[in-house]
C-alpha cells in the first residue's frame, strides 16, 4: 500500500511519498521519494541541497543549476560545500560556457569531499587536460 504525506519541519512544508502505509504511521524508512518546500527532490534519500533546488538520487547523484551553471555530480551533494552520499569516490560535470570534469579522492559518507578539476573543453574547443 502506499502514501503521500505532508510534514511541517519548522521552516517548510514538504511532501513525501511512501512505499508502504503501516496503519496511521508514515515512517522516514518508508519515503521513497520528497519534495521538499524548497524545491529540492530526492528519489530514496531527504534531499539537502544547499546552494540551489536540486534532484537528489539515493546514493547516486545530484542534478541542480546555479547562476549559469549546469551541475552533475555522482555520489556528490552540495550542503554548504562537497560532501560525499556515500563511503567511495566522487565525479562531478560542470556546464557553463565551458564543460569541466571533476573527480574526488575516496571520503566516509556525508564527509567534506574535495573535487579536483581534471579536464576542460572551453567554449574555444580547446581540451585542457590535468
Amino acid at each position: 500500500m502506499a502514501a503521500i504525506g505532508t510534514e511541517y519541519d519548522g521552516a517548510k512544508t514538504n511532501i513525501h511519498f511512501h512505499s508502504q502505509y503501516n496503519g496511521a504511521f508514515k515512517g522516514t524508512s518508508d519515503r521513497t521519494m520528497s519534495i521538499m518546500g524548497d524545491g529540492n527532490v530526492g528519489i530514496g534519500r531527504t534531499p539537502v541541497n544547499t546552494l540551489s533546488p536540486s534532484l537528489e538520487l539515493v546514493d547516486g547523484g545530484s542534478l541542480f543549476g546555479f547562476g549559469n551553471s549546469l551541475y552533475l555530480a555522482a555520489n556528490l551533494y552540495y550542503a554548504g560545500g562537497w560532501k560525499a552520499m556515500a563511503t567511495g569516490a566522487g565525479a562531478s560535470y560542470v556546464f557553463d560556457s565551458s564543460h569541466k570534469f571533476y573527480t574526488n579522492a575516496s571520503v566516509s559518507a556525508n564527509a567534506t569531499a574535495t573535487p579536483v578539476e581534471r579536464m576542460r573543453l572551453d567554449s574555444s574547443g580547446n581540451l585542457l587536460v590535468d
